[in-house]
């Protein structure tokens, strides 16, 4: 008896059992055409990646976050970086120039994402990736932690995870905030999922949200509606493949511990406790400080920043001041010249950015 060997002749790529295509030389030619080295990958889409800053409904700022230009005149983002918002503005990385957001085109709650209308149509787009990553895939995150803008980070795709019918690319390239809504891209410049940072187990969790469901939202955007009334009206209860990963987005940092330095009027400096709530080291924290008078309404802010670096599970004090009038309309009076150590009305503290130092 003689062996047999069957030889089998296709044209393409030659797939073995394991289903992985194994390319042929020409198409190994083709594709090392195609890959561009990381300078050329942050050349080519720096002029596409945004920063988006929002303010609250009083105007006070209230989040910085990242994005990129989806087509002309259209910009994404995650939903997290704009929620509770009332207005916004898109800046281009290394442009001085603010754009106003005009609207929301779509609200995607399960993937965490947001399309913005905007008047200004010649900024060039990102192409979306046609096809899903393979782990190992080499991958580059753009964003702007801390307001940094144009901080490129490279990595590969390390995992994807699968949330129902959902799925969530697992990145090393790290995600700081302020980077959440930023693109991540191949090697080829194009966009292969929306960059979010999510906190479980006191972890940073690297994700992004494939392009897939970039381009399914897309398909259904409809006419712009004002961001505050977008907001207002949509859903909260959506179950969210990013709360499925995870739990609730978290800053990580606690701000708490309010006391007055002094006791008189005139002493309107002030300290705050800064609690690091992860494992790892944090730094560079931004928070602002809302004071709301009797009636509720916010009569006055400040930001303050902590620089240097606060260890797993530590707490650090840092200080602040505001205008003696801010003091003596948010705290009770002990005698008729002493007041006491905290304001009894609403004190609203929010972690801006912060940094992980590793």
């Amino acid at each position: 008896m003689y062996a047999c060997t069957l030889l089998l002749l296709t044209i393409g790529a030659i797939v073995p059992a394991t289903g992985t295509p194994i390319l042929t030389p020409s198409q190994a030619q083709t594709e090392d055409a195609r890959r561009l080295t990381p300078q050329q990958v942050a050349k080519q889409a720096f002029p596409s990646v945004i920063m988006v800053s929002v303010n609250d409904k009083q105007g006070q700022p209230l989040s910085i976050g990242s994005g990129f230009i989806h087509s002309p005149g259209v910009a994404v983002t995650n939903l997290h970086v704009i929620d509770d918002g009332g207005s916004a503005t898109i800046r281009v990385v290394g442009q001085k120039e603010s754009i106003r957001v005009t609207g929301i085109l779509k609200l995607d709650e399960r993937n965490d994402l947001a399309f913005l209308s905007f008047d200004n149509t010649s900024i060039p787009a990102l192409p979306l990736a046609s096809g899903q990553p393979e782990i190992g895939d080499e991958v580059y995150a753009i964003g702007n932690p801390r307001g940094l803008e144009g901080t490129f980070s490279p990595g590969i795709v390390s995992g994807i995870r699968q949330f129902d019918a959902d799925s969530l690319l697992q990145i090393t390239a790290p995600i700081s905030r302020g980077s959440s809504g930023g693109p991540v891209l191949n090697n080829r410049g194009e966009v292969i999922g929306v960059a979010v940072s999510a906190m479980r187990d006191g972890q940073n969790l690297n994700f992004a949200v494939p392009a897939a469901a970039i381009r399914a939202a897309a398909a259904t955007m409809g006419k712009p509606t004002p961001l505050g009334k977008a907001l207002a009206e949509r859903k909260k209860d959506t179950k969210s493949v990013i709360k499925a990963s995870g739990g609730e987005l978290t800053s990580g940092v606690k701000v708490h511990a309010f006391d007055w330095e002094g006791e008189f009027e005139v002493q309107s400096n002030f300290t705050l406790s800064l609690k690091n709530q992860l494992d790892v080291a944090v730094k560079n924290v931004l928070v602002q400080v809302v004071f709301y008078d009797r009636e509720g309404e916010p009569i006055e802010s400040t930001l303050i920043r902590q620089n240097d670096t606060i260890d797993p599970g530590i707490a650090r004090r840092v200080f602040g001041r505001v205008d003696k009038s801010v003091k003596r309309l948010t705290t009770r009076k002990v005698t008729e010249y002493v007041y006491e150590s905290a304001p009894y009305t609403k004190v609203e503290y929010r972690v801006l950015t912060f940094e992980f130092d590793q």
